[in-house]
């Protein structure tokens, strides 16, 4: 299991670093909240599913995500919006 965090880690470096390069970058935003999501950093990735939801208003995969990371952090609610 500590080889699979430090491969997210060090995916999570590189979408850091190509959404700085280029905030606009979908695919940069959706990595980075994936991964966000899967090291249990719920509160950070929000925002960045948040944005990529706004990129691309038809993917599923950042609401899929970010009702994910509201229900893991009890707000349920918000899961379900």
């Amino acid at each position: 299991l500590p080889n699979i965090v430090k491969r997210y880690e060090l995916a999570l470096d590189a979408f850091t670093q190509a959404v700085t390069i280029d905030p606009e970058y979908f695919y940069g935003q959706i990595g980075k909240g994936v991964i966000l999501v899967n090291l249990g950093r719920y509160q950070e990735a929000i925002p960045v599913l948040t944005k990529a939801a706004t990129l691309s208003p038809t993917h599923t995969t950042p609401q899929s995500y970010l009702s994910k990371a509201y229900q893991s952090l009890g707000n349920i609610k918000k899961a379900y919006e």
